[in-house]
């Protein structure tokens, strides 16, 4: 195992973006918080997913688009 250690700085939106040049592969990533630094809390995690939502819900502009038929449950003996 290769250690590769570097600085970076986090974008405005508190994001990281890495570039190591190992394409296709899996790595395991360390990050070490400044001190004092808390990550984001329980609230902040809930706006940014219903924000997520907010901005892909019906953002597929294909009239085409159609969900493929789901089949049918197979037949299942009773539990009594």
């Amino acid at each position: 195992m290769s250690v590769l250690r570097m600085k970076s700085r986090t974008n405005g939106a508190g994001e990281l973006h890495l570039h190591l040049g190992v394409p296709d592969s899996d790595v395991s990533v360390t990050v070490e918080l400044p001190e004092g630094t808390k990550g984001m809390s329980d609230e902040q995690k809930k706006q940014d997913w219903t924000e997520f939502v907010r901005r892909t819900a019906g953002s597929i502009s294909d009239p085409t688009f159609q969900r493929p038929p789901q089949g049918e449950y197979p037949k299942r003996e009773s539990m009594k």
